[in-house]
């Protein structure tokens, strides 16, 4: 896996922190979300970002092992 592959699952990490502001922002305002809302998508966000940094840990540790064996 490529530097492009691993720059793409940063920016993806990024925009999951991004949504999980966002739904702070709806539930202060409260009239977009209730709590229990609020809860649901937050556990599902934050399965999100956990899910792409350990694909990032994948692919960095992949990269890693990679470039050893070319020696």
């Amino acid at each position: 896996m490529g530097l492009g592959y691993n720059y793409f699952l940063s920016i993806a990490k990024g925009s999951a922190g991004e949504v999980r502001s966002q739904l702070y922002v709806a539930l202060d305002v409260c009239l977009i979300i209730n709590e229990e809302q609020f809860k649901k998508l937050l556990t599902l966000t934050e399965g999100v970002s956990r899910m792409i940094y350990g694909l990032i840990l994948i692919c960095t540790n992949t990269s890693k092992a990679n470039t050893f064996n070319d020696y």
